[in-house]
């Protein structure tokens, strides 16, 4: 499993999350699934581990509105061009990261059960958690670890997170209790 992928509203709502939507930076490849920000001038580009993180790729539309496809011969990708910003201006369909909003995603080991309610950061690749650096405060890590193997599969890599500090969202206060 690659990228985040919204399970449920922790709120207790049924609610299928809105997405929101900025125009991509230039030349910046998106997946489905990837963590983004939305930088200094505007634009969407990939989230680092030491930024907060505006939402999760849902897909990408022209400048109408209308759905694109995929970049040739990938699966979920789309390549902004080198003019995007003041040409296509293909837009990104992200959902927001909301600390209500339960994801999954994989890490790079096995979080268990001693792990819950510690917090992360996004990998390199803003498609992943990297559980070691876990704090027991919030701090630059904004993912708090909610589930272990929230598929029920076996497959103890993936979990279920939420973001605590986001673009979009008031930054949570508090440390993990002991």
């Amino acid at each position: 499993m690659a990228g985040f992928k919204f399970r449920k509203n922790l709120d207790g709502s049924g609610y299928t999350p809105a997405l929101l939507y900025a125009i991509g930076k230039n030349s910046i490849v998106f997946t489905v699934g990837d963590t983004v920000r939305l930088n200094t001038a505007g634009f969407l580009d990939l989230a680092t581990a030491t930024e907060p993180v505006f939402g999760i790729v849902a897909h990408v539309v022209s400048s109408k509105g209308i759905a694109l496809d995929f970049d040739s011969g990938t699966i979920q990708t789309w390549t902004m061009s080198a003019t995007n910003q003041t040409g296509n201006m293909y837009q990104v369909a992200v959902i927001p990261a909301f600390a209500h909003y339960a994801f999954s995603a994989d890490s790079d080991t096995s979080p268990g059960q001693a792990d819950l309610g510690k917090y992360f950061a996004i990998n390199a690749t803003s498609d992943g958690v990297v559980t070691s650096g876990e704090s027991d405060t919030v701090g630059s890590l904004d993912l708090q670890f909610i589930g272990v193997d929230p598929d029920n599969d076996g497959d103890a890599s993936k979990g279920l997170y939420r973001f605590v500090g986001s673009q979009v969202a008031q930054r949570a206060q508090g440390n993990r209790a002991a």
